[in-house]
This record gives structure tokens, sequence and C-alpha cells, in this order.
């Protein structure tokens, strides 16, 4: 089985993101984008959460997700 990167198995589906600073998210997985850490361009997505605010989230930032149905 192929080891998709977090992101890109977010991207287009609903899903709850445990991040590793202890932050959870619930929302949707909007699109591709690039995020900034430590002053370096890193891949990100444009996450929706339920109540319409977005955040972006990085491959580092991710620790767990759960898909919804």
């Amino acid at each position: 089985m192929e080891n998709k990167r977090k992101i890109v198995m977010l991207e287009g589906r609903k899903a709850t993101v445990y991040c590793k600073n202890g932050k959870v998210y619930e929302g949707f997985g909007n699109i591709p984008c690039i995020a900034n850490e430590n002053d370096e361009d890193v891949d990100g997505i444009l996450f929706t959460l339920n109540n319409g605010v977005n955040v972006i989230l990085t491959e580092a930032d991710i620790e767990k997700i759960e898909f919804s149905n």
C-alpha cells in the first residue's frame, strides 16, 4: 500500500485532524497551498473548519487524522 502524505489525503475530504500541539480541528480539506515554517516555504493544505474559519496545516502539524463519511 502506498504511503501518502497526510496533507494529500486530506484534500477534498471531511475529517477530524489532531495536531502535534494538542489542537483538534473538524472540517474539510480544501486546496493545497504554500505555508511558511521557520522562514521556509513548505507544502500545506487550506482546511476549512465547521464554523467557516480557515487554517493552514502542514505535514509537520498533523499527528493523526480521522476521516468522516
